[in-house]
C-alpha cells in the first residue's frame, strides 16, 4: 500500500495498491529509472484518457542525487552487516571516494535506462491497445511515452557527449 498525501488532487483516491504484475529481477538502473518516470505519471484519472502526465513531475537533478544517496548508503550498510557477519573484510566499501563513485554510476545508468523504460512501455502500450479490454487511452499512452523518449533522448545525449568528450584537465591534473 502506499498513502498519497496530496489533498489538492479531488480526482484522486488516498490509497494505492502497488501491482506487482510486471515486477521481475531487473537492472538497477532499469528500476530506479523506471521509478523516477512514473513520477510523472498520474493513473487516477476517471475520465478518457484515463490518467495525466505531468513532465514538471520528474525528479530533479537534487531529488535523483538524494534518491541515490539514501540508496548506496543503504546498500553499503547491509554489505558492510553481511561483510562483518561472514568474517569478510570490510575494506574501502564505505569510502567517500569509494561511495561516490558508486552514486556517480547509478545516476549514468538511471540517465540512459530513462529512455529503455519509456521504449518498453511505448511497446506494451501499442501491444494492449490491440488487446486489452480495460478502458484506457492506450495510443495516446504509447505517444506521450515515446515523446517523453525523443526529448529525453536529446538531452541525454548531450549530457554523455558532453561526459565524455568534452572532460578538459584542470591545472591540479584531474578531469573537470
Amino acid at each position: 500500500l502506499f498513502l498519497l498525501q496530496d489533498d489538492d488532487n479531488k480526482h484522486s483516491d488516498h490509497v494505492v495498491l502497488i501491482d506487482f504484475e510486471f515486477s521481475s529481477y531487473n537492472y538497477r538502473g532499469f528500476d530506479i529509472a523506471n521509478h523516477f518516470n512514473e513520477w510523472m505519471y498520474n493513473y487516477n484519472r476517471k475520465d478518457y484518457p484515463f490518467y495525466f502526465r505531468d513532465s514538471d513531475k520528474f525528479p530533479t537533478r537534487d531529488q535523483q542525487e538524494n534518491f541515490v544517496r539514501n540508496y548506496v548508503a543503504t546498500f553499503i550498510e547491509q554489505q558492510t552487516i553481511t561483510r562483518e557477519n561472514n568474517g569478510m573484510e570490510i575494506g574501502d566499501l564505505g569510502s567517500k571516494r569509494n561511495r561516490l563513485s558508486i552514486e556517480k554510476s547509478i545516476l549514468q545508468e538511471i540517465s540512459v535506462f530513462c529512455l529503455a523504460s519509456h521504449l518498453l512501455w511505448t511497446l506494451w502500450s501499442l501491444k494492449q491497445a490491440q488487446t486489452s479490454n480495460i478502458p484506457f487511452a492506450y495510443y495516446s499512452f504509447a505517444k506521450d511515452r515515446m515523446e517523453a523518449y525523443r526529448d529525453l533522448k536529446v538531452q541525454t545525449l548531450a549530457e554523455h557527449y558532453i561526459n565524455i568528450y568534452c572532460h578538459v584537465p584542470n591545472i591540479h591534473g584531474t578531469n573537470k
